[in-house]
């Protein structure tokens, strides 16, 4: 008798997990029996008593208390965001583009920001750096360069992870 591979689960060596099966997969540690991850359709949940809403309103990231603060629906696609790009719930989803450049701006940016950013910008974006951001200390001004898109980086040449940047690439600096 030859030693033959095996379909057993029992017996094989588990495989390594793939980039297309985390892609399927991600996300879906609270689903149950559930194949796909249900959609939470609600803008508000019930706190078992008051003291219990007091305290979910003074958490930065409270599971299930108001749909804009996130629900599970949105909890599982941050999760599976994370999941796929290697990161430890790092992942943030907004409900509107501007709602992502606001928290990006204002969590990198602080008094004395310069950002630089590219002409072409949504109105709305424009109006923010123009309007809100020198109300709270940062400056911006607008270039040419090659990229349509804002970029923000602490150091010239590196993004906020610190990784190299391509040269020309709009930045935001804090001084």
């Amino acid at each position: 008798m030859t030693n033959q591979p095996t379909d057993d689960p029992a017996t094989s060596a588990p495989a390594t997990t793939g980039q297309a099966t985390t892609a399927i997969t991600a996300g879906r540690q609270h689903n149950g029996a559930a194949l796909s991850t249900p959609l939470y359709s609600s803008t508000i949940y019930r706190p078992e008593s008051v003291k219990e809403a007091r305290k979910l309103a003074q958490q930065p990231k409270p599971p299930e208390f108001y749909g804009r603060h996130g629900n599970p629906s949105v909890a599982a696609f941050e999760s599976a965001v994370a999941e796929l790009e290697g990161a430890d719930d790092a992942a943030r989803a907004f409900s509107s583009g501007m709602g992502a450049v606001t928290g990006v701006i204002l969590a990198l940016c602080s008094a004395g920001s310069h950002i630089v950013a590219s002409r072409q910008l949504y109105g709305g974006t424009r109006a923010f750096l123009e309007n809100a951001c020198p109300a709270s200390g940062s400056r911006s001004r607008s270039s040419t360069g090659p990229s349509p898109a804002p970029s923000l980086a602490r150091h010239p040449g590196q993004d906020h992870a610190g990784r190299r940047r391509d040269a020309g690439q709009p930045t935001a600096r804090s001084r």
